[in-house]
């Protein structure tokens, strides 16, 4: 599939995604207390982004219930990698999506606040392989900051006009 697909455009897909779930952080989980820790500059970072929230162990737990496959980074770091090959650009808004469905409904809280000796043991480091997003996520509707079916579409369209722009 890589040579079919070519480095160069994988790494172009790889950073047209990355530059997605950098802008749809800053939108919608800055207001919840996340920071985005990985360089905007697309020079200047890899295939994935650092997410920085006080209670990431929780939030990296609350998304691997959902779906979601997150690296964690102690102390704070939700990190998310989404693989070019066959990650959407669908995909990576939806994972947004459900990133601010679990804090902003506190569905994180419920989780253990530290790491247990078995899940260090485990690895709940290791690096995400695959995101599971097989189920297509409706608009979250909440009272804070709510995304909507047209903020949603909006996204998706730049998936189309990206998808467009690859060689």
């Amino acid at each position: 599939m890589l040579t079919r697909a070519g480095i160069e455009a994988v790494r172009e897909k790889a950073l047209r995604q990355t530059s997605l779930l950098i802008e749809m952080s800053e939108d919608l989980l800055a207001p919840l207390g996340f920071q985005v820790g990985t360089p905007r500059k697309p020079s200047e970072r890899g295939g994935h982004v650092a997410l920085e929230h006080p209670e990431a162990t929780r939030i990296a737990r609350a998304l691997k219930e959902r779906g979601v496959i997150p690296d964690y980074r102690p102390p704070d770091v939700v990190r998310l990698g989404p693989n070019p090959l066959y990650t959407s650009f669908a995909e990576v808004a939806q994972s947004v999506i459900r990133l601010h469905e679990i804090v902003d409904s506190g569905l994180h809280l419920r989780q253990q606040a530290k790491r247990s000796p078995e899940t260090s043991k485990a690895g709940l480091c290791r690096p995400a392989l695959r995101w599971g997003l097989g189920v297509v996520c409706a608009a979250v509707q909440t009272a804070r900051s709510p995304p909507d079916a047209a903020y949603f579409g909006a996204y998706l369209a730049n998936e189309a006009r990206w998808l467009q722009k690859a060689p």
